[in-house]
């Protein structure tokens, strides 16, 4: 397994819990990491946990684009590649995280 670990300022947490989805299907909590100490993370409730949901693909598409950014093991790039991922089949929020996509490969 492997994790990045970013430090965010206490203001910007509750946006960043929005994102997340804080109270719809994820939680966060706090996890203990070598050479870091507490960390916390957000994780899926168990009540919306499904083995057959396919990730969107603009998310697999930033995930990917974090994996090269951070210079992960290719065979590990390689494994999130092959997920199969979805179409979002909503319009607004495909095009606002399409954007997001478009927004992090000129970054890199």
């Amino acid at each position: 397994m492997y994790l990045a670990i970013y430090q965010i300022d206490d203001a910007d947490k509750s946006k960043l819990d929005a994102v997340e989805g804080v109270g719809n299907g994820y939680d966060d909590g706090t996890i203990s990491v070598a050479e870091f100490g507490k960390c916390f993370t957000y994780f899926a409730t168990k009540s919306h946990m499904d083995d057959t949901l396919q990730p969107y693909d603009w998310y697999k598409q930033i995930v990917l684009l974090g994996c090269k950014k951070l210079r992960l093991p290719s065979d590990y790039i390689s494994e999130i590649d092959a997920i199969v991922a979805t179409q979002d089949p909503c319009p607004s929020r495909r095009e606002r995280n399409w954007n997001v996509v478009k927004m992090l490969q000129n970054d890199t």
